[in-house]
């Protein structure tokens, strides 16, 4: 009984030494601090040591419990408030760094992705754009090659035409050749019977005369324009034009061959014949 009331009596002060070694903490000063052990306790092991028969029942006194510090107790209080608003706090970092981070990453995977997009447009549109460019070079070269082919035809008529119309000049020209001779006899075959050349005249000699004439025939102009150098001989030349007067075959004649031929031509006048 004795032992287990010793027992208690230390716990007791081991628990009020502890109490107040936290609560004061240990001195700044170097030298050891000296703790007392109660009177009481004292007393008891003395008592114990010059008692060697059974005593009484000992009375335990009851122990107050320590007074609870309460700035000791604030401060732990407000320390635990602190780590666990630490604790807080760094979840809310950690939780907010991973938001950002998840955010980061879709916001990385949407930027892949738009540019994966981005990039699939662009090859279509080259590919759209190649292809419409094929079919234009395509339309191009159709239409070049029609347009070709239309010049070809263009050009191959245009020679057609052109023999066409040379063979058919030429056909003109042989017959306006021949009505030309043909009426030019007949003003020869006029002029020669009206002329009646000078005593004067000698061979070697000759002279020319530009004559007009209006689309019925009739002479209305006679000029000598190149002189025989007898005055007797071109005096002849002009006066059997103008006997002559009119060439009423002539109105039969083309209005273009007239026109050609005919309105205004020359005539040689030689002692031998009369020459166009």
């Amino acid at each position: 009984m004795k032992s287990y009331s010793l027992a208690i009596i230390l716990s007791v002060i081991g628990h009020s030494l502890l109490i107040w070694f936290v609560v004061w903490g240990w001195s700044a000063s170097a030298e050891k601090t000296v703790i007392k052990k109660p009177l009481y306790i004292k007393a008891t092991l003395v008592q114990l040591e010059q008692k060697a028969k059974p005593v009484a029942k000992v009375v335990e006194k009851k122990v107050e419990p320590p007074k609870v510090d309460e700035s000791l107790k604030k401060k732990q209080e407000d320390a635990a408030k602190k780590k666990r608003e630490a604790a807080l706090q760094a979840q809310k970092k950690a939780q907010q760094k991973k938001a950002a981070e998840e955010k980061a990453r879709k916001n990385q995977l949407a930027k892949k992705r738009a540019e994966e997009e981005k990039q699939k447009e662009a090859e279509r549109k080259r590919k759209e754009q190649e292809q419409q460019k094929k079919l234009e070079e395509q339309r191009k070269k159709a239409a070049l090659q029609k347009e070709i082919e239309k010049e070809r035809q263009r050009e191959l008529e245009k020679r057609i035409n052109a023999e066409k119309a040379r063979i058919e000049e030429a056909k003109q020209a042989a017959n306006d050749a021949e009505l030309v001779a043909s009426y030019t006899g007949v003003i020869d075959e006029k002029v020669s019977a009206n002329w009646s050349r000078p005593p004067s005249a000698r061979n070697g000699m000759s002279a020319l005369l530009r004559i007009q004439l209006v689309p019925t025939g009739r002479v209305i102009g006679v000029d000598i324009i190149e002189s025989s150098g007898d005055a007797a001989f071109d005096r002849s030349a002009r006066l059997a034009v103008n006997k002559a007067e009119i060439f009423p075959e002539l109105q039969n004649l083309p209005s273009r061959v007239f026109e050609q031929s005919f309105r205004v031509f020359n005539l040689y006048f030689e002692p031998e014949d009369l020459r166009q």
